[in-house]
């Protein structure tokens, strides 16, 4: 048995909105690549509370709170911006933000390279995103500050199956496809929120 590997990277980051989701199953639109990530940092804001009995810590229980994923990027393309949070764009391109946005529910995936070449791929199968605190600096005359764009992602538990995440490493024991075959956008793990490797 392989030895456990750190994670070096991360890539590929897609998102589908979510189109229905009942107790007969989830839908979602086609993925769409929102290319430039730089940092993905999933929090499951983990409760645990502690039962004391006979002098100590007698039983306790954990429970995912609030799930939030935060993803910081180069930039968002003003469609990719407006799609995520439900905003209005014009012909001309101009974002229009209102106090009647509504972000839409949708899925965030994607890859984190880990040090033995392979890769384990994620899907936060549900969620919304919300607006973040927006920085600009000034070119400074000892160099370049790089000022990324970040977005929250807050998760939700899918009502079809209670599920809130789906992870698959491409060399986990049994896993049969190739890790150009998991990668493929059309076919493979970016090609839906719903892709499983069951038959």
């Amino acid at each position: 048995m392989d030895k456990p590997r750190p994670r070096i990277g991360v890539d590929m980051l897609y998102y589908a909105k979510v189109l229905s989701d009942t107790a007969e199953g989830t839908v979602y639109s086609a993925p769409v690549w929102a290319q430039g990530v730089n940092n993905i940092a999933y929090n499951p804001n983990t409760q645990t509370a502690v039962y004391d009995a006979d002098d100590g810590a007698y039983e306790t229980f954990s429970a995912d709170g609030d799930v939030q994923t935060t993803i910081q990027v180069a930039d968002l393309l003003p469609q990719v911006y407006a799609d995520l949070l439900g905003l209005q764009i014009d012909a001309n391109g101009m974002v229009i933000e209102g106090s009647a946005d509504n972000a839409p529910e949708v899925a965030v995936g994607f890859r984190s390279q880990k040090a033995n070449g392979q890769y384990r791929f994620i899907w936060v199968l549900k969620g919304k995103f919300s607006k973040q605190q927006e920085t600009y600096q000034t070119k400074g005359s000892s160099g370049i500050t790089y000022q990324p764009a970040s977005i929250l992602h807050t998760g939700l538990k899918r009502l079809s199956d209670g599920e809130r995440r789906h992870i698959q490493d491409s060399d986990a024991p049994g896993q049969t496809l190739s890790l150009a075959q998991l990668s493929d956008p059309v076919s493979g793990w970016f090609s839906s929120p719903n892709f499983t490797l069951a038959g």
